[in-house]
């Protein structure tokens, strides 16, 4: 406690609870006919619309908490737990108990923060999407051999809109705030193409291209922000990009999609009656447009100054922007195998095998160094033993991925990025399924998620030693029923 966030409440901060309100509600139709046709090299032609309607509403609640009338609070006993013993550092015991348990009882005041940061958290987008599109199937011969596949176009037309307020501390415990809204809508063209290419038995080559759209985050297309209006800087030397008394940080809700141009080849064998198969395949990714935060010239018209006349409306906001983009590119090879190809003794046995190999890179902002794609790493490795036979059905997996820069929860649980350790998870379930009897048609299934237990670590500077996050998430294990009639 310590009497931090005295502010709000002058006897002293006995604890704070974040508790966000999210509702996330999703609306969507379709419809689509197909024509058929006899004639090469088109088999059909399917026409289609769908709609697609999504909002979400984030009321940012959080709370201080403090003791009624001040001063020391007793924990009743319900919610006490076992002393927390600190021996270590020369402290034998150390008060523990439910503290969850104890705000929810009441026996703490709540008080809404009322700071500008926590009220310029509270938003609502609105994202309504209409796609048109028009597929034509292919069933011809090129050159002798069989060719599948599709070619079509999508045209997408979205319509979003962002609801939300601007804030800014205009003293302890005092914000200033003004409703906001924008939004944006635009049309998308979105090319694709598919095709299979039967070569010899069992052997086929395919090819696609395709533009594509990956939408940003709702929360990067919320129109809240929080800025500030600095006094001391409202002169005749205030220019937008300099020295402006205006400043703040927020959202986007004029935010476009990310924009790629994909193409991918492949080439499969398929063995053993199709019941295997090997396949190497390559692909690259052109990102035309990459979502990323920096400062931009933004209009603050209209936005409480607390009765100064500010000498101009312009400064920067930090906010998501559509920048530059970059390539991702890479080969995967994948193996399937049933035992049984060796030698008849060993049917029912198995195994799954993949490994990828992914390089990646971005640079939105053409005045900063080029990164690796968030989320990729450089090698994944996946491998599964199976065997299932008589009913009998058991499996062991591996899954190794280089480390990587990911997304995490930093300070205040706000995203953060760092670079995450490589890791091994293995996974194990084994099963038995009744082929006759009373019991037919009842299967049993238990499995064990993460069986070494493999820690979550995040690190810095490129040096592992330094660790910031070391989180044991511990095996889980789950047994199931199943029936069929």
């Amino acid at each position: 406690p310590q009497g931090w966030g005295g502010d709000v409440i002058p006897e002293g901060q006995a604890g704070y609870l974040n508790t966000p309100s999210i509702e996330d509600e999703l609306k969507a139709a379709r419809f689509s006919v197909t024509r058929q046709l006899h004639q090469s090299p088109f088999k059909s032609i399917d026409f289609g619309f769908n709609y697609t309607e999504r909002q979400k509403t984030f009321v940012n609640d959080q709370y201080y908490l403090g003791v009624p009338g001040g001063g020391d609070l007793t924990v009743p006993t319900a919610f006490l737990l076992d002393p927390t013993d600190l021996g270590y550092l020369g402290i034998s015991q150390v008060l523990s108990y439910d503290a969850l348990g104890l705000v929810n009882s009441g026996a703490l005041n709540r008080i809404r923060n009322p700071n500008a940061d926590v009220i310029s958290g509270n938003w609502e987008v609105t994202e309504k999407v209409s796609t048109a599109y028009v597929r034509a199937n292919v069933d011809h011969n090129l050159f002798g051999l069989p060719l599948t596949g599709n070619v079509g176009m999508q045209f997408v037309y979205t319509d979003q809109s962002s609801n939300g307020f601007s804030a800014r501390q205009a003293g302890p415990g005092v914000s200033q705030t003004v409703a906001v809204s924008g939004g944006k809508d635009y049309l998308e063209i979105l090319p694709s193409s598919n095709f299979i290419l039967q070569v010899a038995d069992d052997t086929f080559v395919r090819f696609a291209a395709a533009r594509t759209l990956a939408r940003a985050r709702m929360d990067d297309m919320r129109a809240s922000r929080n800025y500030s209006f600095d006094n001391g800087k409202n002169n005749g030397n205030a220019s937008a990009d300099q020295n402006s008394p205006w400043s703040a940080s927020g959202g986007n809700p004029t935010l476009t999609p990310y924009i790629a141009d994909v193409a991918d080849l492949s080439f499969e064998k398929y063995f053993a009656n199709r019941k295997g198969y090997i396949s190497l395949a390559a692909f690259y990714k052109h990102l035309e447009s990459y979502v990323y935060n920096h400062d931009q010239i933004f209009d603050f018209t209209g936005y409480p100054t607390g009765g100064v006349t500010p000498v101009i409306n312009f400064g920067k906001s930090s906010a998501p922007d559509n920048g530059e983009g970059g390539w991702i590119k890479g080969l995967e090879l994948s193996i399937s195998a049933p035992f049984d190809i060796f030698h008849p003794a060993l049917e029912g046995f198995g195994a799954q095998f993949s490994a990828s190999t992914t390089d990646s890179e971005v640079q939105p902002d053409p005045t900063q160094a080029p990164t690796a794609l968030p989320g990729l790493s450089e090698n994944v490795i996946n491998g599964s033993l199976y065997y299932e036979r008589y009913g009998f059905q058991s499996r062991i997996s591996a899954r190794y991925r280089s480390d990587y820069l990911g997304e995490v929860a930093g300070f205040g649980n706000g995203r953060t990025l760092r670079s995450v350790a490589a890791e091994t998870v293995v996974d194990a379930q084994v099963g038995y399924e009744f082929q006759s009897g009373a019991l037919e048609g009842l299967s049993v299934l238990a499995q064990v998620n993460n069986l070494t237990d493999e820690p979550f670590k995040t690190f810095q500077n490129g040096d592992e030693r330094q660790t910031i996050d070391y989180q044991h998430y511990g095996r889980t294990f789950a047994v199931g029923l199943n029936y069929k009639f």
